[in-house]
């Protein structure tokens, strides 16, 4: 069912409550680690936005994790223009 009204804008965190819920949320990334981990699975993750919005961060936060053996791959940079047929 659709939404009649939109959704009201969250109002922005202090510092401290910032702080605490980034910690709780890396807990949770690291047990989702461990869980992979200990599962032998595989995960595949991709961050796409655009440069400057933060992923650096994000990902560096990723990466520094118990696991044993992590990848990573730049890829090309996104473009705004559509691709034309080659």
């Amino acid at each position: 069912m659709l939404r009649k009204r939109p959704r009201k804008a969250a109002s922005p965190l202090s510092n401290k409550d910032y702080g605490k819920a980034l910690r709780k949320l890396h807990v949770e990334l690291v047990k989702l680690q461990l869980w992979v981990q200990h599962k032998g699975l595989k995960v595949a993750v991709l961050f796409e936005s655009r440069d400057g919005a933060g992923k650096g961060g994000t990902i560096k936060a990723t990466l520094c994790s118990p696991m044993p053996a992590v990848n990573t791959i730049a890829c090309a940079c996104a473009s705004s223009r559509p691709r034309t047929p080659s």
